[in-house]
């Protein structure tokens, strides 16, 4: 029986209401590692951690550069109603600006730094994990962008100093490379003994890939063992997370020593409002299943998830892409903790998911990732 109009937006009213009522969840109890494939505390209780990214700190291209307060921190997370009652936040970094190794790039690291420790003092202080992740590397101090690896020496000076000044932080842990491209899984994995690496697209044209070479700077690629041995070193006993390569969707075939949790990006779509199809929601379901072998022997953690649309999503509970891909991560023995993407301090961003930068309302983009995080904790 199809309901009237008023009993209908009544019944929305009410489920809103309930969702919007339930009680804060409890903080992420400190000690986070890695025992076989989960995730879990010092009392050994697997911990699943879902929350979003805050962009606009990494610089580059696209960056917001909107600066984060404390207020927005307390949106995202559980101090006060209508919170998106995230339990981690993913804090987008550059190299360039935290080392001050470039200086025709950046300079005044000093102030960069207080910036981020503000904004991690606001994540961590409400019981969160900061998740701190290299986005943007310099291709040996040529440009601050996502080049396809992290640049040696820039990359270890910067993982020494991040990893030292955070140590002492229990809800602080540590991204190592977002989504690492064009490169093998033995160059992701031991980088390159020279200057060798350029970011040349393996897919195009011979015309074009030459034209790549001969014009894209070279530099010596860190890979991902060194960094994390580099890290775990500085900082034991914090989570370190790992990227797959082939831009965080290639899970590896040969783990690394150690014990990383491993990042995957189920980015399926070609572009922003596709994903609304059912065929990209399958397309996706399909990127994860490739993931699930690897889960069996470590911990899965998806640092970025969604696409935008401004137009809505199709149903309550979201649309075949969100519906299909939440249900596959929460399936999962253990559940894969998933970060959505993203705030960035604005309300007009391409990828944001809130509609207003006052209550941090979301979009038609969060409004399915709001309402899980509400319903999951």
């Amino acid at each position: 029986m199809r309901l009237p109009r008023r009993a209908l937006l009544a019944a929305i009213a009410a489920a809103a209401a309930a969702v919007l009522s339930q009680p804060a969840p409890a903080a992420v109890a400190p000690g986070l590692h890695v025992s076989g494939n989960r995730i879990v505390d010092s009392a050994g209780r697997t911990t699943v951690l879902r929350g979003v990214n805050r962009a606009g700190t990494e610089g580059g291209g696209g960056s917001s550069g909107v600066p984060v307060t404390d207020a927005e921190i307390g949106w995202i997370g559980s101090d006060q109603a209508g919170s998106w009652h995230a339990r981690a936040v993913r804090v987008l970094l550059g190299e360039a600006q935290w080392t001050g190794a470039c200086e025709a790039l950046a300079d005044y690291p000093s102030t960069y730094h207080q910036r981020i420790d503000a904004e991690v003092r606001s994540i961590t202080s409400r019981g969160m994990v900061a998740l701190l992740d290299l986005h943007t590397s310099t291709a040996g101090c040529t440009s601050v962008e996502r080049h396809a690896m992290p640049d040696a020496p820039v990359a270890q000076q910067f993982w020494s100093s991040v990893a030292k000044h955070y140590a002492p932080n229990p809800r602080v842990a540590f991204e190592l490379y977002n989504e690492p491209h064009w490169v093998t899984e033995d160059v992701w994995r031991s980088g390159t003994a020279r200057a060798t690496m350029q970011d040349c697209d393996p897919a195009l044209s011979p015309a074009k890939r030459l034209l790549c070479k001969a014009t894209q700077p070279r530099y010596k690629a860190v890979g991902m063992q060194e960094l994390y041995d580099l890290v775990t070193r500085t900082a034991p006993g914090h989570l370190v997370v790992v990227d797959g390569y082939d831009w965080s969707t290639a899970p590896p075939a040969r783990l690394l020593t150690g014990h990383p949790v491993y990042a995957l990006h189920p980015y399926t779509c070609p572009g922003p409002g596709a994903c609304q199809t059912a065929g990209y929601a399958h397309a996706n379901l399909d990127l994860l299943k490739r993931w699930v072998p690897l889960s069996k022997r470590a911990p899965i953690w998806v640092t970025e998830l969604g696409w935008p649309t401004k137009a809505g999503f199709r149903d309550v509970d979201g649309s075949g892409y969100y519906r299909e891909t939440l249900s596959f991560l929460e399936s999962q023995q253990p559940a894969w903790g998933w970060l959505a993407f993203a705030f960035d301090g604005s309300s007009s961003g391409t990828f944001t998911l809130t509609s207003s930068t006052s209550t941090y309302a979301p979009n038609p983009t969060g409004v399915p990732l709001f309402r899980a995080l509400r319903r999951l904790y």
